[in-house]
Protein backbone atom coordinates (compact mmCIF):
# COMPACT_ATOMS: atom_id res chain seq x y z
CA UNK A 1 0.00 0.00 0.00
CA UNK A 2 1.41 3.02 -0.91
CA UNK A 3 0.50 6.16 1.78
CA UNK A 4 2.08 9.52 2.48
CA UNK A 5 1.34 11.20 5.16
CA UNK A 6 -0.35 14.71 4.62
CA UNK A 7 0.18 14.14 0.42
CA UNK A 8 -2.49 12.62 -1.98
CA UNK A 9 -3.19 13.52 -5.91
CA UNK A 10 -6.09 15.74 -6.01
CA UNK A 11 -9.68 14.14 -6.81
CA UNK A 12 -11.64 16.26 -9.19
CA UNK A 13 -15.40 15.87 -9.45
CA UNK A 14 -16.91 14.70 -12.50
CA UNK A 15 -17.49 17.25 -15.42
CA UNK A 16 -18.18 16.88 -19.34
CA UNK A 17 -14.98 16.50 -20.89
CA UNK A 18 -13.18 18.98 -22.61
CA UNK A 19 -12.27 18.57 -26.24
CA UNK A 20 -8.88 18.87 -25.00
CA UNK A 21 -9.57 16.52 -22.69
CA UNK A 22 -11.06 13.95 -24.54
CA UNK A 23 -8.11 13.84 -27.11
CA UNK A 24 -5.61 13.00 -24.08
CA UNK A 25 -7.55 10.43 -22.87
CA UNK A 26 -7.74 8.84 -26.26
CA UNK A 27 -3.48 9.45 -26.73
CA UNK A 28 -3.59 7.23 -23.39
CA UNK A 29 -5.56 4.90 -24.42
CA UNK A 30 -3.27 4.49 -27.66
CA UNK A 31 -0.19 4.09 -25.58
CA UNK A 32 -1.96 1.78 -23.02
CA UNK A 33 -3.14 -0.62 -26.01
CA UNK A 34 0.52 -1.11 -27.51
CA UNK A 35 2.23 -4.18 -27.45
CA UNK A 36 4.91 -4.13 -25.97
CA UNK A 37 3.95 -1.87 -23.68
CA UNK A 38 7.25 -0.03 -23.21
CA UNK A 39 7.47 1.21 -19.62
CA UNK A 40 10.90 1.91 -19.01
CA UNK A 41 11.27 4.24 -22.14
CA UNK A 42 8.39 6.42 -21.24
CA UNK A 43 10.03 6.29 -17.59
CA UNK A 44 13.13 7.77 -19.21
CA UNK A 45 11.00 10.64 -20.73
CA UNK A 46 9.47 11.63 -17.10
CA UNK A 47 12.41 11.56 -15.48
CA UNK A 48 13.78 13.85 -18.20
CA UNK A 49 11.09 16.37 -18.80
CA UNK A 50 9.67 16.06 -15.68
CA UNK A 51 11.52 14.80 -12.67
CA UNK A 52 15.13 16.42 -14.02
CA UNK A 53 13.69 19.85 -14.06
CA UNK A 54 12.33 19.85 -10.29
CA UNK A 55 15.41 18.77 -8.75
CA UNK A 56 16.10 15.37 -10.08
CA UNK A 57 14.39 12.99 -7.43
CA UNK A 58 10.63 11.51 -7.21
CA UNK A 59 9.04 9.30 -4.73
CA UNK A 60 8.40 5.74 -6.41
CA UNK A 61 4.49 6.01 -5.24
CA UNK A 62 4.37 9.20 -6.77
CA UNK A 63 5.65 7.87 -9.99
CA UNK A 64 3.23 5.21 -9.90
CA UNK A 65 0.33 7.24 -9.69
CA UNK A 66 1.54 9.35 -12.24
CA UNK A 67 1.75 6.41 -14.71
CA UNK A 68 -1.35 4.72 -14.13
CA UNK A 69 -3.47 6.61 -16.78
CA UNK A 70 -0.73 5.33 -19.29
CA UNK A 71 -1.74 1.95 -18.50
CA UNK A 72 1.29 1.22 -16.30
CA UNK A 73 0.29 -1.06 -13.06
CA UNK A 74 2.50 -0.99 -9.78
CA UNK A 75 4.01 -4.42 -10.33
CA UNK A 76 5.12 -3.06 -14.07
CA UNK A 77 6.38 0.31 -13.17
CA UNK A 78 8.58 -1.12 -10.11
CA UNK A 79 9.85 -3.86 -12.76
CA UNK A 80 11.12 -1.04 -14.69
CA UNK A 81 12.41 1.07 -12.88
CA UNK A 82 14.50 -1.73 -11.15
CA UNK A 83 15.46 -2.97 -14.85
CA UNK A 84 16.71 1.19 -15.48
CA UNK A 85 18.99 1.03 -12.40
CA UNK A 86 20.25 -2.17 -13.66
CA UNK A 87 21.16 -0.61 -16.70
CA UNK A 88 22.65 2.21 -14.91
CA UNK A 89 20.20 4.85 -16.23
CA UNK A 90 19.16 5.38 -12.70
CA UNK A 91 19.65 5.25 -9.05
CA UNK A 92 18.05 5.10 -5.76
CA UNK A 93 17.93 5.79 -2.22
CA UNK A 94 16.11 4.51 0.52
CA UNK A 95 14.61 5.82 3.56
CA UNK A 96 12.79 4.09 5.52
CA UNK A 97 10.24 2.05 3.18
CA UNK A 98 9.90 4.89 1.08
CA UNK A 99 12.47 4.31 -2.01
CA UNK A 100 13.48 7.36 -4.10
CA UNK A 101 15.00 7.72 -7.59
CA UNK A 102 17.13 10.13 -10.12
CA UNK A 103 19.10 9.57 -13.21
CA UNK A 104 22.39 8.07 -12.39
CA UNK A 105 25.39 10.55 -13.29
CA UNK A 106 25.36 7.85 -16.50
CA UNK A 107 21.65 8.51 -17.16
CA UNK A 108 21.75 12.38 -16.86
CA UNK A 109 24.50 12.37 -19.40
CA UNK A 110 22.88 10.24 -22.10
CA UNK A 111 19.42 12.17 -21.40
CA UNK A 112 21.46 15.82 -21.64
CA UNK A 113 22.52 14.61 -24.95
CA UNK A 114 19.16 13.79 -25.94
CA UNK A 115 17.96 17.04 -24.43
CA UNK A 116 19.41 18.80 -27.02
CA UNK A 117 17.91 17.20 -29.91
CA UNK A 118 14.73 17.07 -28.48
CA UNK A 119 14.13 20.74 -27.35
CA UNK A 120 15.96 22.54 -29.48
CA UNK A 121 15.84 23.78 -33.17
CA UNK A 122 16.26 20.81 -35.87
CA UNK A 123 18.70 23.11 -38.09
CA UNK A 124 21.99 24.79 -36.80
CA UNK A 125 25.05 26.26 -38.88
CA UNK A 126 26.98 24.03 -40.67
CA UNK A 127 30.66 24.00 -41.86
CA UNK A 128 29.74 21.06 -44.75
CA UNK A 129 31.84 18.73 -42.30
CA UNK A 130 30.90 14.98 -41.73
CA UNK A 131 32.17 12.92 -39.05
CA UNK A 132 32.71 9.62 -39.95
CA UNK A 133 33.55 6.90 -37.73
CA UNK A 134 34.53 3.30 -39.25
CA UNK A 135 34.25 -0.12 -36.75
CA UNK A 136 37.35 -2.37 -36.83
CA UNK A 137 37.59 -5.90 -36.19
CA UNK A 138 37.42 -6.87 -32.21
CA UNK A 139 34.51 -8.10 -29.70
CA UNK A 140 31.07 -7.84 -31.22
CA UNK A 141 30.26 -6.98 -27.33
CA UNK A 142 32.35 -3.99 -27.66
CA UNK A 143 31.53 -3.00 -30.82
CA UNK A 144 28.16 -3.13 -30.38
CA UNK A 145 28.20 -1.19 -26.39
CA UNK A 146 30.20 1.59 -28.66
CA UNK A 147 27.84 1.68 -31.49
CA UNK A 148 24.46 2.57 -28.76
CA UNK A 149 26.93 5.14 -27.47
CA UNK A 150 27.67 6.87 -31.11
CA UNK A 151 23.78 6.69 -31.63
CA UNK A 152 23.06 8.85 -28.38
CA UNK A 153 25.28 11.34 -30.06
CA UNK A 154 23.63 11.22 -33.19
CA UNK A 155 25.37 9.60 -35.44
CA UNK A 156 23.75 6.78 -37.87
CA UNK A 157 25.17 3.91 -39.40
CA UNK A 158 24.97 4.16 -43.29
CA UNK A 159 26.61 0.97 -44.07
CA UNK A 160 28.14 -2.01 -42.03
CA UNK A 161 30.33 -0.72 -39.65
CA UNK A 162 30.67 2.82 -40.87
CA UNK A 163 28.82 5.48 -38.76
CA UNK A 164 28.33 9.08 -39.72
CA UNK A 165 27.00 11.98 -38.51
CA UNK A 166 26.94 16.06 -39.69
CA UNK A 167 28.14 17.38 -35.87
CA UNK A 168 31.36 16.53 -34.21
CA UNK A 169 31.64 16.65 -30.93
CA UNK A 170 35.17 16.55 -29.73
CA UNK A 171 34.63 16.39 -25.72
CA UNK A 172 32.45 13.41 -26.27
CA UNK A 173 34.50 11.69 -28.79
CA UNK A 174 37.61 12.08 -26.53
CA UNK A 175 35.52 10.52 -23.64
CA UNK A 176 34.80 7.35 -25.91
CA UNK A 177 38.25 7.13 -27.07
CA UNK A 178 39.26 6.58 -23.68
CA UNK A 179 39.92 2.87 -22.86
CA UNK A 180 39.31 1.87 -26.85
CA UNK A 181 42.79 0.87 -29.09
CA UNK A 182 42.98 2.12 -32.07
CA UNK A 183 41.91 -1.46 -33.44
CA UNK A 184 38.15 -0.88 -32.35
CA UNK A 185 37.55 1.99 -34.40
CA UNK A 186 39.09 5.27 -35.88
CA UNK A 187 37.40 8.11 -36.71
CA UNK A 188 38.19 10.74 -39.52
CA UNK A 189 36.49 14.09 -41.00
CA UNK A 190 35.17 14.38 -44.47
CA UNK A 191 34.01 17.75 -46.58
CA UNK A 192 30.83 17.76 -48.71
CA UNK A 193 29.24 21.00 -49.97
CA UNK A 194 25.10 20.41 -49.68
CA UNK A 195 24.47 21.32 -53.28
CA UNK A 196 27.58 20.12 -54.68
CA UNK A 197 27.42 16.94 -53.03
CA UNK A 198 28.10 13.97 -55.46
CA UNK A 199 24.42 12.35 -56.29
CA UNK A 200 25.52 8.87 -55.40
CA UNK A 201 26.85 9.83 -51.52
CA UNK A 202 23.71 11.71 -51.24
CA UNK A 203 21.36 8.94 -52.40
CA UNK A 204 23.46 6.45 -49.52
CA UNK A 205 22.82 9.04 -46.93
CA UNK A 206 19.18 9.21 -47.58
CA UNK A 207 19.03 5.47 -47.71
CA UNK A 208 21.55 5.05 -44.65
CA UNK A 209 20.21 7.92 -42.67
CA UNK A 210 16.61 6.12 -43.08
CA UNK A 211 15.44 9.59 -43.89
CA UNK A 212 11.81 8.05 -45.80
CA UNK A 213 11.25 6.41 -41.86
CA UNK A 214 12.00 9.79 -39.46
CA UNK A 215 9.76 11.53 -42.00
CA UNK A 216 6.95 9.36 -41.67
CA UNK A 217 7.28 9.69 -38.35
CA UNK A 218 7.56 13.48 -38.02
CA UNK A 219 4.53 13.23 -40.28
CA UNK A 220 2.39 10.87 -37.71
CA UNK A 221 3.33 13.22 -35.06
CA UNK A 222 2.23 16.55 -37.10
CA UNK A 223 -1.02 14.61 -37.76
CA UNK A 224 -1.77 13.18 -34.08
CA UNK A 225 -1.13 16.05 -32.02
CA UNK A 226 -2.12 19.00 -34.65
CA UNK A 227 -5.73 18.09 -33.34
CA UNK A 228 -4.73 18.86 -29.64
CA UNK A 229 -2.75 22.53 -30.80
CA UNK A 230 -6.34 23.08 -31.89
CA UNK A 231 -7.89 22.35 -29.01
CA UNK A 232 -6.03 23.96 -26.75
CA UNK A 233 -6.06 26.92 -28.25
CA UNK A 234 -10.09 27.60 -27.60
CA UNK A 235 -9.31 26.71 -23.37
CA UNK A 236 -8.27 29.87 -21.30
CA UNK A 237 -7.04 27.11 -18.82
CA UNK A 238 -6.42 23.53 -19.47
CA UNK A 239 -6.71 21.49 -16.66
CA UNK A 240 -3.52 20.79 -14.60
CA UNK A 241 -3.42 16.80 -14.37
CA UNK A 242 -4.06 16.64 -17.84
CA UNK A 243 -1.74 18.79 -18.94
CA UNK A 244 0.81 17.14 -17.47
CA UNK A 245 -0.51 13.78 -19.17
CA UNK A 246 -0.45 15.94 -22.54
CA UNK A 247 3.14 17.44 -22.08
CA UNK A 248 4.18 13.56 -21.47
CA UNK A 249 2.82 12.14 -24.66
CA UNK A 250 4.05 15.09 -26.77
CA UNK A 251 7.96 15.01 -25.23
CA UNK A 252 7.40 10.85 -25.57
CA UNK A 253 6.02 11.02 -29.47
CA UNK A 254 8.24 13.98 -30.27
CA UNK A 255 11.50 12.05 -28.69
CA UNK A 256 10.59 8.95 -30.67
CA UNK A 257 10.51 10.98 -33.96
CA UNK A 258 13.44 13.63 -33.08
CA UNK A 259 16.18 10.64 -32.21
CA UNK A 260 16.22 8.20 -35.11
CA UNK A 261 16.57 12.30 -37.28
CA UNK A 262 20.22 12.70 -38.32
CA UNK A 263 19.61 16.09 -38.18
CA UNK A 264 21.27 17.22 -41.12
CA UNK A 265 21.78 20.58 -42.06
CA UNK A 266 18.95 22.63 -44.28
CA UNK A 267 21.39 22.15 -47.05
CA UNK A 268 20.60 18.31 -47.13
CA UNK A 269 17.15 18.18 -45.81
CA UNK A 270 14.82 16.15 -48.70
CA UNK A 271 12.46 18.09 -50.24
CA UNK A 272 9.01 18.78 -47.98
CA UNK A 273 11.48 17.99 -45.26
CA UNK A 274 8.51 17.93 -41.53
CA UNK A 275 11.33 18.41 -39.16
CA UNK A 276 10.84 21.98 -38.51
CA UNK A 277 6.63 21.83 -38.67
CA UNK A 278 7.24 19.19 -36.27
CA UNK A 279 9.54 21.17 -33.77
CA UNK A 280 7.36 24.09 -34.21
CA UNK A 281 3.92 22.37 -33.45
CA UNK A 282 5.46 20.30 -30.39
CA UNK A 283 7.19 24.22 -29.15
CA UNK A 284 3.28 25.61 -29.19
CA UNK A 285 1.71 23.05 -27.51
CA UNK A 286 4.27 22.65 -24.77
CA UNK A 287 4.46 25.90 -24.08
CA UNK A 288 0.84 26.20 -23.47
CA UNK A 289 0.88 22.57 -21.31
CA UNK A 290 3.82 23.76 -18.80
CA UNK A 291 2.25 26.16 -16.86
CA UNK A 292 -0.95 24.41 -15.26
CA UNK A 293 1.29 20.84 -15.72
CA UNK A 294 3.71 22.73 -13.13
CA UNK A 295 0.59 23.48 -11.14
CA UNK A 296 -0.39 20.16 -10.59
CA UNK A 297 3.54 18.99 -10.25
CA UNK A 298 3.50 21.54 -6.70
CA UNK A 299 0.56 19.58 -5.87
CA UNK A 300 1.02 16.05 -6.01
CA UNK A 301 4.50 14.93 -7.11
CA UNK A 302 7.15 14.09 -3.76
CA UNK A 303 11.03 14.20 -3.61
CA UNK A 304 13.08 13.22 -0.09
CA UNK A 305 12.39 16.47 1.67
CA UNK A 306 8.29 16.67 0.47
CA UNK A 307 7.28 18.70 -1.97
CA UNK A 308 9.30 19.01 -5.27
CA UNK A 309 11.59 22.39 -5.54
CA UNK A 310 10.83 24.60 -8.55
CA UNK A 311 11.22 24.11 -11.68
CA UNK A 312 15.11 25.11 -12.45
CA UNK A 313 15.66 28.39 -15.25
CA UNK A 314 16.30 25.54 -18.29
CA UNK A 315 12.73 24.77 -17.94
CA UNK A 316 11.44 28.42 -19.50
CA UNK A 317 14.29 27.91 -21.84
CA UNK A 318 13.15 24.76 -23.99
CA UNK A 319 11.90 24.44 -27.06
CA UNK A 320 12.76 27.96 -28.09
CA UNK A 321 11.97 30.00 -24.90
CA UNK A 322 13.56 32.19 -23.00
CA UNK A 323 14.49 32.84 -19.55
CA UNK A 324 12.36 35.29 -18.05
Amino acid sequence: MMTKPGRHCTARPKTRLTRFETLSAHELARFAAQRPLRAGSLIVTVFGDVVAARGGEVWLGSLIRLLEPFGLSERLVRTAVHRLVAEGWLESEKIGRQSYYRFSHTGASRFGIAARKIYGPPQTDWDGKWSLVQFLRGPANRRERLKREFRWLGYTQIAPGLMASPRRDCDALAALRQGVDGSLMIDWVATTGGETMPQALRELLEQGLRLAEVGTRYTAFIERFSPLHAALARLRKPDPRTSLLARIQLVHEYRRAVLRDPRLPRELWPAHWPAQRAYDLGAAIYRRLVPASEDWIDRNLQAIDGEMPPAGAGLATRFGGSEA
